[in-house]
């Protein structure tokens, strides 16, 4: 079942109350590490708990580096695929409760306009999809949210992922929050 993500919303700071608990897996990329997966995701899951990772499709064409910069991760895109996904930077699990709103913050910079996907779901056979949606990046340096509620069942295994195949502009992306509101 697939929840449409809301518009772009600015984030006003209207409160000193301690923020809600981030749920997203080192969403600082303050590990330097970020595996790489190209055409094999044959990859025990355990090796993936945890950290983030770069799956490039190159059966698409697509060629893409990451290295863990600034406080986030910079992926150079050598080649772009045909589709956002065949460039996909992810981090799992994430744990989510049906019938709950959540919401995804996070920052991203490049160097002009371009569009990402973005979408929670669980990998494997059944290939479910919480919430999904696309985000249009302004030159430089900006902050985007959305929301999304849990319509499907309760979850320990989803995925958050940023698709970046369509383009072959470099992104940045860092401080990444998904929030149970």
């Amino acid at each position: 079942m697939i929840a449409a993500l809301s518009a772009l919303q600015a984030l006003p700071v209207t409160s000193t109350a301690s923020p809600p608990p981030n749920i997203c897996p080192d969403g600082g990329f303050s590990t330097a590490e970020i595996i790489v997966l190209k055409d094999d995701y044959s990859v025990p899951e355990d090796e993936l708990a945890q950290k983030w990772h770069l799956i490039v499709n190159g059966k698409a064409g697509a060629d893409a580096v990451p290295a863990a910069a600034d406080g986030g991760c910079r992926i150079t895109v050598k080649s772009p695929g045909k589709t956002a996904e065949d460039i996909r930077l992810c981090v799992r699990p994430l744990s989510f409760t049906s019938g709950m709103t959540y919401r995804l913050t996070f920052s991203a910079r490049t160097q002009s306009s371009r569009t990402i996907d973005v979408c929670f779901d669980r990998p494997g056979a059944e290939k479910l999809r919480y919430g999904e949606g696309t985000v249009t990046l302004n030159p430089g340096t900006g902050r985007y949210s959305f929301e999304f509620d849990m319509t499907g069942k309760c979850t320990r295994t989803a995925r958050l992922w940023f698709g970046l195949g369509e383009s072959a502009d470099d992104v940045w992306i860092g401080d990444v929050s998904v929030e149970m509101l």
